[in-house]
């Protein structure tokens, strides 16, 4: 990635769409092509599993596996990091998702935080249905401003943008989206969060005919888990308890439409998202991105 620098101001490489069996020579000889064509195009650190980008699918899941994954989760065989480790790839960052099995008691913990944040004239509202384009601009720019600074954060277009989340309009809803507006009407930070559908989406098998979307709608009901996918407020408003007042609105909206259970999903060992839960939650899976240091 040109835009990505490693600490001798190098291009850093980057291998993803990885997919094998567990055959280790093969593998060997894959990643070294893949790691001399890097280097010869000038690339100093080289990290991965990454599609691209951190926008798009990236991480190993390390597990456990004795759960099924979450929509949208990163989930591959148990065998690939041994693989990866095996040809000189070194853990570069860690990352976590929570479960919380009860998110009344989120919900409790956080109430104080809404309440604060709405004394000094935040205001809050859902994601409008009727302007989906608007809308995802709006979480498109908002996106822009609060992940800047994030780790190997690039940004992308926002004809990408929505070209990646065209697909999700049928399956989102709007009541458990929320943007947080400042009191000038400022958009100042929201949360994502979408029900998860994993059972639905495997009972169609990849297929998208009648039958198969007839098996989604009678897989449906039985979601009972809310995804957290994306919280965060602009930089000129973190630590104002914007980010748990957010979190309050999707715990309760997430109850409302019948979600006791929540996903916080995919969370950076250190960033403080991984407190949203405010000790109601668990720990419940766990991914590795790697990197293969520059010679």
């Amino acid at each position: 990635s040109p835009d990505l620098k490693d600490e001798r101001r190098r291009p850093i490489g980057m291998i993803g769409f990885f997919e094998s069996f567990d055959k280790a020579e093969a593998v060997e000889l894959i990643l070294k092509e893949a790691v001399v064509w890097l280097k010869n195009a000038g690339a100093g650190e080289i990290i991965g599993p990454i599609d691209g980008d951190t926008w798009r699918r990236y991480r190993f899941n390390i597990g456990p596996f004795d759960t099924r994954p979450f929509m949208m989760e990163p989930y591959n065989p148990a065998y690939y990091p041994a693989l990866w480790e095996k040809n000189g790839f070194e853990l570069l960052s860690y990352y976590y998702s929570k479960h919380v099995p009860d998110s009344a008691q989120a919900a409790d913990k956080t109430e104080k935080f809404m309440k604060r944040t709405e004394k000094t004239g935040f205001t809050f509202r859902n994601f409008r249905a009727d302007n989906f384009e608007g809308e995802m601009k709006i979480l498109y720019d908002l996106s822009c401003a609060i992940f800047s600074d994030n780790y190997l954060y690039t940004k992308i277009s926002e004809s990408d943008f929505m070209e990646m989340y065209s697909g999700t309009k049928s399956i989102l809803n709007p009541e458990l989206i929320w943007f947080a507006q400042d009191k000038n009407g400022k958009y100042a930070g929201f949360v994502f969060s979408f029900p998860d559908y994993f059972e639905a989406i495997s009972a169609m098998k990849g297929k998208k005919g009648i039958i198969s979307k007839l098996k989604f709608l009678l897989n449906k009901p039985a979601a009972d888990t809310l995804n957290v996918k994306t919280l965060g407020s602009i930089p000129e408003y973190r630590g104002a308890g914007l980010g748990m007042a957010l979190m309050h609105k999707a715990y309760t909206s997430g109850l409302s439409a019948g979600f006791r259970n929540v996903n916080l999903c995919l969370i950076r060992e250190g960033n403080s998202s991984g407190r949203v839960d405010m000790d109601s939650g668990y720990v419940s899976r766990k991914y590795n991105l790697y990197q293969m240091k520059a010679g």
